[in-house]
């Protein structure tokens, strides 16, 4: 079962999703300890999560998943960024 979730406005110290399904829009924001997902997710990112916590990641996706960050149709601004600015149970996204 799909589960989702739409973040709007400010969670300035981190996310911990319970929806496997989460759209970040460009008015949302996630701060703090960054996003976490436990669980396999797809996150469509359209504002800024940006993980201010010492060492804390941007999106740390534990069991797997999917991103996207912003897209050609007008949302150039979308950041996801930490210390690590994506991390996977495998591997991780240099921070830029």
């Amino acid at each position: 079962m799909t589960t989702t979730k739409t973040i709007s406005s400010g969670f300035p110290g981190g996310y911990s999703m319970t929806a496997n399904y989460l759209t970040v829009t460009s008015t949302g924001s996630i701060g703090g300890t960054g996003l976490i997902a436990a669980a396999s997710a797809t996150i469509v990112n359209y504002g800024v999560i940006l993980a201010t916590n010492g060492g804390a990641n941007g999106v740390s996706l534990n069991g797997g998943g999917v991103i996207t960050n912003g897209n050609a149709g007008g949302y150039a601004n979308a950041l996801i960024a930490g210390n690590i600015g994506v991390e996977t149970a495998s591997s991780s996204a240099p921070r830029r």
